[in-house]
Order: structure tokens, then C-alpha cells, then sequence
């Protein structure tokens, strides 16, 4: 049992599906759609299996992750996934996740974009703001307890 899917390949019960809220629509899901559905699934009680199987390909050599949309889109996702789903008392917890965002994007020299996502946050949660759902702190804090921790090189 894993705490979330990555890497756009995955199989899903319909019938789970139907009973948790599903995909928030974003035009850059970057570190925001499959970290969310795991998120919701796991605080309806339900597993994320791995499958080394189950893979998707990409003919690409990722230059697109470049480009300033998709690091401003990155940062904003890191807010707004918090936003939606964290309850008040884990934001600075949210604050951390954010700086790591931004520091992981610094490191990439993503220097494009940083500005915009920066900026561009607080109108995405104004945006999105009928949609909060916060989830408890108890599933949120067991949610992370269970994503692997990855070393930064």
C-alpha cells in the first residue's frame, strides 16, 4: 500500500471513484490531480496499490517542465491542493510544502515562472474557493506518514 499514485498511469474502481469528489479540473495538474484524488481516496478509507506493471511511457525528453506556465502552475497547485483539503491548523505545515515547492524549482534553475506562481497563488484559492473541503488533520497527518520521504540531490 502506497499513500498516493504518480506518474499518470493508474487503474481505478468506478465504484470508489463515484463516492469521493473526483478531479478538480487544472489546466497545469502538476503536484495537484493525482495527489489529490490519493488524498481523498485514502480519507474515504480506501488503498492505493503499485503496480510496476501498470506504466505510462512518455516519448519526451520533459523539456516542457521548462516552461514558466507550467512552474507558475506547479506553485499554485502546491497552494491550492492546501487550501481545498488541509484544516487551518496543518497550513504551516502547507507553508513548508510550499517553500520545498519553490526551492525544488530554484534547484532545477526553473527560474521562469517562479514570480508568476508566486503571485498567481492567492488568486487560484480566490478562484477555487467554493471548493474547500478541508479533511481532518488526523487522515492529512496519515496521508503524509505514509509518502516516502525522497532525498534532495
Amino acid at each position: 500500500m502506497v499513500a498516493e499514485y504518480v506518474g499518470c498511469g493508474y487503474a481505478l474502481r468506478v465504484d470508489r471513484y463515484r463516492n469521493i469528489g473526483g478531479h478538480i479540473d487544472r489546466k497545469i495538474p502538476y503536484g495537484f490531480e493525482e495527489r489529490d484524488l490519493s488524498l481523498q481516496l485514502h480519507g474515504a478509507g480506501w488503498q492505493v496499490l503499485r503496480c510496476g506493471d501498470l506504466r505510462v511511457l512518455h516519448d519526451t525528453a520533459l523539456s516542457h517542465h521548462n516552461r514558466p506556465e507550467i512552474t507558475s502552475g506547479t506553485i499554485e497547485n502546491a497552494v491550492l491542493l492546501a487550501w481545498i483539503r488541509y484544516p487551518i491548523r496543518l497550513w504551516p505545515y502547507a507553508a513548508l510544502q510550499f517553500a520545498n515547492t519553490v526551492y525544488f524549482l530554484l534547484s532545477q534553475r526553473r527560474f521562469a515562472g517562479i514570480a508568476a506562481g508566486v503571485v498567481g497563488a492567492p488568486f487560484e484559492v480566490w478562484r477555487h474557493r467554493h471548493l474547500r473541503q478541508p479533511m481532518s488533520a488526523t487522515i492529512i497527518r496519515s496521508f503524509l506518514r505514509l509518502r516516502p520521504v525522497k532525498a534532495v540531490s
